[in-house]
């Protein structure tokens, strides 16, 4: 390299427009490495001076001084101490450093030593090539000023320009593909034909045309071009594709709704290497957000013939497909719901959700079932999917009336029970359902009660707090609030224990689960209710406290009898309900009491219903 002694056009000119102009390119300190002159050195003469191979820095007063040397000898520099200065620079964002860095060493007579130790011929090393490349491209990713590309569109022109002589001059050298594809970077993002054409007139025949192209569709947004581009790949260019640009073509082709196209790339890729774990990651993130469920399946083929054990999510949603299409390439997919536990929750929005009658819902279920032969698993999902979206939008009546023809017209006891199986929202499907819709009904006392005790004769089934919430809400309707100790009862001898913590001093604190606790706020708001329910706990606590040195001792039913006294009951039945009811009428208790109406004929229908068909499904033997 040559020392100028005029000023260095290209690169300068480049650097002035980058960091600063002309005042910057005034105060580039362009003196020579060597210098007979003892001045305070800046940062890029240290650098320079880490990077001497001969010589060594004085010390003098705190300042470093530049050593005399005759300037008929060229400074020999470590190639791998400038590469690592400048990666260094670059990752931090020093830019003006970098640059200025830079003009130094055009700047000056420069022997380049390679890591060995060998000296480098005269050209300027690949590897300043490579990294300058990777600076530019840098620069231009972070600019959205047209002017500023152009610049750098230019410059890097000029630069594929020289490493093109040297690729001439040094015929054993092989092309570089990564600076050829961080170049063409640059130049696509101007979204110029122009400055396309121009690069690839420059480059080596050895190198593969299609990433230029690919590049400049991806950022002028040409798509019918960027398929056909990908589509006409030879075998041989497919390793020469960085998958972060073929990842870039699968997101525009999924954004656009373009699942062949998108498929295509990503066969591709799957041609190119086996996926890498970061690599599906990002696939499936794209497939999540933009609802390709076609890719999502291509994966699940593909990871198994891999063996390859990375879960892979499902989209939240997807415009073109139907809720029976969805059931269909689930099927296909061979999804165990039993194991996997997938965010599946946006199907509900392929239900309908105007009000429809039972029938129309009954026919709907038909229509998109699971063929006879598919799994189990998916049998049970395609029902609860189903109960859930019609329990959150219709009344206990309307749910329990689905839930009765299903099971008793169609055959679906299998799939009923195997829903507490499913590995998603675990303790909500199924017979949960149910309960949660009891919450919410003002004709749900004995309903609910019958479901609960079927719960606990069950061996099957395990109430959660959240079902005695649901449960104690179901009785908070009418003049009556004691029908609610039934459960609390229950509740405290199943989970009374692991709720109630007692400190060194004796102190008692409840920490009931949220659901009921919110339920026991609710019944204090309500007139009568407070002091009742804060004895009852009250007077539990004391239990404990005086019995909580013996180990593992729980409260028996029998004490609990003891406790509630009047509020005990054992069980509820349509007459205790008529009493206790007939009871509050004549004591007249406020009707605040009672926020919502009560019908014990509506009720007694839902409990009909019920009964017949949890009769059914145990004749079933399931």
């Amino acid at each position: 390299m040559q020392r100028n002694r005029g000023p260095v056009r290209s690169l300068q000119a480049f650097t002035a427009k980058i960091i600063g102009g002309d005042k910057l390119v005034q105060r580039l300190d362009r003196a020579p490495l060597r210098s007979s002159a003892p001045v305070r050195l800046s940062p890029t003469d240290i650098w320079l001076r880490e990077a001497l191979v001969t010589g060594r820095r004085l010390r003098s007063s705190g300042q470093y001084q530049k050593k005399n040397l005759s300037s008929k000898y060229q400074a020999e520099l470590s190639l791998n101490v400038v590469l690592n200065r400048l990666r260094n620079l670059r990752l931090t964002k020093g830019n003006e450093a970098y640059f200025t860095l830079l003009n130094r060493l055009q700047s000056n007579q420069i022997r380049w030593i390679s890591k060995s130790g060998s000296y480098i011929a005269e050209q300027t090393p690949v590897e300043l090539y490579r990294e300058l490349s990777y600076m530019l491209r840098a620069r231009a990713s972070d600019s959205n000023h047209r002017a500023d590309i152009i610049c750098l569109a230019k410059f890097t022109l000029a630069l594929v320009q020289k490493y093109a002589i040297i690729l001439k001059t040094r015929a054993s050298l092989t092309p570089d593909l990564v600076f050829w594809q961080n170049c063409v970077n640059v130049v696509a993002r101007t979204g110029s034909v122009h400055y396309l054409q121009r690069i690839l007139a420059l480059a080596d025949s050895d190198l593969p045309n299609s990433f230029a192209y690919i590049a400049f569709y991806l950022q002028t947004n040409q798509i019918p071009h960027l398929s056909s581009v990908l589509r006409a790949i030879r075998p041989a260019e497919l390793h020469s594709l960085p998958q972060g640009l073929v990842l870039s073509s699968i997101d525009k082709f999924l954004c656009l709704g373009l699942d062949d196209d998108a498929e295509y790339a990503l066969n591709i890729l799957i041609k190119q290497d086996p996926l890498n774990d970061s690599t599906v990651f990002c696939l499936n993130h794209l497939a999540e957000r933009c609802g390709a469920l076609k890719i999502q399946l291509q994966l699940n083929k593909m990871l198994e013939i891999q063996e390859t054990d990375v879960p892979v999510p499902w989209k939240t949603f997807q415009r073109d497909l139907t809720f029976k299409n969805y059931i269909e390439l689930l099927a296909e997919a061979r999804v165990q719901f039993f194991e996997e536990r997938l965010p599946m929750d946006f199907l509900s929005t392929k239900l309908p959700s105007d009000p429809i009658s039972v029938t129309q819902w009954c026919n709907l279920f038909q229509h998109t079932m699971p063929a006879e032969n598919a799994h189990p698993s998916l049998k049970a999902f395609h029902f609860n999917t189903i109960l859930t979206h019609v329990a959150s939008h219709r009344s206990f009546n309307f749910v329990v009336l689905l839930w009765h023809r299903l099971i008793m017209e169609y055959g679906c006891t299998k799939a009923f029970t195997n829903s507490n199986k499913l590995a998603n929202h675990n303790g909500k499907n199924g017979i949960h359902i149910l309960l949660r819709a009891a919450g919410k009904s003002s004709a749900a006392k004995l309903a609910g009660y019958e479901l609960f005790c079927y719960m606990k004769s069950s061996n099957y089934y395990n109430l959660t707090e959240q079902d005695y919430a649901n449960l104690m809400l179901s009785t908070l309707h009418g003049g009556d609030l004691k029908t609610v100790y039934i459960y609390l009862r229950h509740y405290i001898l199943e989970f009374g224990k692991e709720r109630l913590t007692t400190s060194k001093d004796g102190d008692r604190t409840w920490n009931l689960g949220s659901p009921v606790e919110t339920v026991i706020k609710k019944l204090r708001s309500m007139a009568g209710g407070a002091a009742e329910i804060d004895e009852v706990l009250r007077r539990v606590a004391d239990w404990h406290v005086g019995h909580h040195s013996a180990v593992d001792v729980e409260i028996s039913d029998k004490i609990l009898k003891k406790i509630f006294g009047d509020l005990f009951m054992d069980h509820l039945s349509p007459k205790r309900i008529l009493s206790s009811e007939g009871k509050w009428r004549k004591e007249k208790v406020n009707s605040e009491a009672s926020p919502r109406h009560y019908s014990l004929l509506a009720d007694w229908e839902n409990v009909e219903r019920v009964r017949l068909t949890l009769d059914y499904m145990q004749s079933q033997n399931i």
